[in-house]
């Protein structure tokens, strides 16, 4: 299992963003769903992971 890295952010990193921003978004460069359904799929699951 390899962990999952940030491919993108918004706002973009070091942006200048107007007050108060009211959404964030990550996008990463593995389907996170699909990672969480291996979690408990796996023996070791949860426990090994948090």
């Amino acid at each position: 299992m390899i962990a999952p890295k940030v491919a993108a952010t918004n706002p973009a990193p070091n942006a200048i963003v107007a007050l108060p921003q009211g959404t964030i978004s990550v996008t990463f460069d593995q389907d996170m769903v699909e990672r969480i359904g291996d979690l408990f799929q796996n023996q070791q699951g949860l426990d090994a992971h948090f």
